[in-house]
């Protein structure tokens, strides 16, 4: 036994050191509750058995909570619990946890396992712990233990990236900043380069280019995909009153968003009428490009030419489910011009669709800004979001059911930044569309214009 324990202080000092620890206030907490209970037992036994009767029922009770109510209470715990007790649990558990999650190379020299050593940094969430990766090892390495490292700290999400090369950033998120779903921010004047669509995880606001970028939004029934468009369509309400954008809506269900037809300078629901739409914006693609050639290589918005935002609800509507064969040709051979080469010309496509796969959505590569909310199945993330979107973090199945909890939330990816960023849209209500509608909306139009 003393060889073993010499053996691991050789091996995991750190480890040894902490087991010990525990090993001593564990025993010497047991000597004196027994010497305590004889002492009862022998000059009072009734005293003894109801003591004995409550340290069970106190053992029992605190398994229970344990594996119960302390997730519950972990969050709102931080606020009594000094973050030091934080750091020290989870910073000298580290060798222990580096071991079983297999973050250890094998030093045949020294004839121990090596666990990189880091920097832990506290963040308003949770923590930050950056360090160098060891020989042998990837970034990928540590992506692939984020879900043992999650579960070990009893932590809500654990997030791997690289920000530089040779390093490795462990994110320890222990409760959710998403969690609460806030209202959106009073109506400004927006920046199509940046406009600001909700929250990251970070804390900082969600924004995203719209201009030059065509954006494919994917989410199960009910994650929020409404909730990302009529965002976008609320900051740019300003530019729609000053003739700068025009908003084109299709909206196949005629429920999402014919409460906001004033605002849309073309609104159809019909199949024919959808088509028409889009072959119109195909043709507006064809002649600015025939205008801009050889003068320039992005569209800058006028009230002579403004930036059009095709905005398509259910594409999978419109790509696949149209039962007319010439119609759905039209459609697709209409809307591949217009994703090909709408971007520099100022025509811009936001697509919504539940199903990313490509018999669905055969266009998929060519949307520049992909958002995936909740998605029903974890092979889905990587069809919407790139490659490895899963492995870096991307848990767009894990994301809640609840409307209230989950949604709006989700991960956002652009051309180039393979790098998810977990984000939460501004819910807008119908009371926040009838607003816009009577503040943006042209009321000159009769019923008959947006059919």
């Amino acid at each position: 036994m003393l060889f073993w324990f010499w053996l691991q202080v050789l091996r995991h000092p750190t480890r040894a050191l902490w087991r010990l620890i525990k090993l001593l206030w564990w025993t010497g907490f047991g000597l004196v509750a027994v010497v305590v209970w004889l002492h009862l037992a022998v000059r009072h036994p009734t005293a003894a058995f109801l003591a004995g009767l409550v340290f069970v029922i106190w053992v029992i009770a605190v398994r229970v909570g344990w594996r119960y109510a302390w997730p519950v209470l972990r969050p709102h715990l931080r606020i009594v619990v000094p973050d030091g007790l934080w750091y020290l649990r989870m910073r000298y558990t580290w060798p222990e946890l580096a071991t079983d999650a297999r973050l250890t190379v094998y030093d045949p020299v020294k004839r121990v396992h090596g666990y990189m050593l880091a920097t832990w940094a506290r963040t308003e969430h949770g923590w930050t712990i950056h360090g160098r990766v060891l020989g042998g090892q990837t970034v990928a390495t540590y992506a692939a233990a984020a879900d043992v490292l999650r579960s070990a700290w009893a932590a809500h999400r654990v997030t791997v990236d690289a920000p530089s090369p040779g390093y490795v950033r462990i994110t320890v998120y222990l409760d959710d900043p998403l969690r609460i779903a806030f209202r959106p921010e009073p109506v400004r004047v927006p920046d199509l380069r940046q406009l600001r669509l909700g929250r990251r995880d970070d804390g900082r606001v969600w924004t995203e280019r719209l201009i030059g970028r065509h954006w494919l939004i994917v989410g199960a029934t009910g994650s929020g995909k409404g909730s990302v468009q009529w965002g976008v369509i609320r900051t740019v309400c300003p530019l729609i009153q000053a003739g700068l954008v025009q908003v084109w809506t299709l909206d196949p269900k005629r429920v999402e968003f014919v409460m906001g037809w004033r605002l849309f300078a073309r609104y159809a629901y019909e199949p024919e009428r959808m088509v028409e739409v889009v072959e119109e914006a195909a043709r507006l693609v064809a002649e600015r490009g025939d205008r801009m050639a050889g003068l320039s290589r992005l569209h800058e918005p006028t009230p002579d030419e403004p930036l059009v935002v095709l905005n398509i609800d259910e594409l999978g509507a419109l790509t696949v489910y149209v039962t007319d064969k010439k119609l759905r040709q039209r459609l697709n051979a209409a809307l591949g011009l217009v994703l090909t080469q709408g971007r520099a010309v100022g025509v811009c496509v936001v697509g919504a669709v539940q199903d990313p796969r490509k018999d669905i959505v055969p266009m998929r590569a060519l949307f520049t800004t992909r958002i995936a909310l909740r998605l029903d199945e974890p092979g889905l993330v990587d069809l919407v979001l790139g490659r490895g979107a899963l492995a870096r973090g991307a848990a767009c199945h894990e994301i809640p059911g609840d409307e209230a909890t989950g949604a709006g939330i989700g991960y956002v990816t652009v051309d180039g930044d393979p790098i998810p960023g977990r984000v939460r849209a501004a819910y807008v209500s119908d009371a926040d569309i009838a607003d816009m509608v009577n503040r943006f909306g042209d009321h000159t139009r009769g019923l008959a214009t947006p059919a």
